[in-house]
């Protein structure tokens, strides 16, 4: 890619994504799996080495509105759900379905 050479300090063990769709999900998919699973997908190797040195436990999606109105696919957050030691949590006073 053409900004190789940038680097994202990954040194906390908390990220903050702000955005609930569908690169939100797959952004913290790639931030939470396990790096050898990740080696074999099409990513690139200065990425991988920084997935490798990266400390990130913990992902927080940050969104404008709440779940109900949340633009990922429902197949996006299955394949979150499949990362073992990912837990999805929601605030109840997040949980209206109004806009």
């Amino acid at each position: 890619p053409d900004n190789s050479s940038f680097r994202v300090s990954m040194n906390g063990e908390n990220a903050v994504i702000i955005g609930n769709g569908n690169v939100a999900i797959d952004v913290a998919r790639i931030l939470l799996k396990p790096v050898k699973e990740l080696e074999q997908t099409d990513i690139n190797d200065d990425t991988i080495q920084c997935l490798k040195e990266s400390k990130i436990k913990n992902v927080h999606i940050i969104g404008r509105r709440g779940p109900a109105q949340a633009a990922f696919t429902t197949k996006e957050l299955r394949e979150l759900t499949k990362v073992e030691g990912v837990r999805g949590m929601v605030a109840p006073e997040n949980m209206s379905l109004e806009l």
